[in-house]
């Protein structure tokens, strides 16, 4: 579970194949990139086009990852009124 701490945290963002079973020990987050925070990592991920083929991957700074399915569930729950 994310806490408010991962919101404000470094979160790491990555872009996989669409279609492949999401496994975070074959994501390649040496080629993504380091956001300042998740609440940024997650906007990019909702708001940005994803390279063709691709979907977006988020990693926590707890190592929680925020999977394709979950982006915009998430960015809509941390949304103010």
């Amino acid at each position: 579970m994310l806490t408010k701490a991962d919101l404000e945290a470094p979160a790491q963002l990555a872009y996989v194949a669409q279609g492949e079973k999401i496994d975070a020990a074959r994501i390649d987050w040496a080629g993504g990139e380091e956001i300042a925070t998740l609440r940024e990592a997650l906007h990019r991920a909702v708001s940005e086009e994803a390279p063709p083929a691709r979907h977006a991957v988020i990693r926590a700074k707890s190592g929680q990852i925020v999977t394709p399915d979950q982006l915009d569930e998430l960015w809509d729950s941390i949304q103010g009124p």
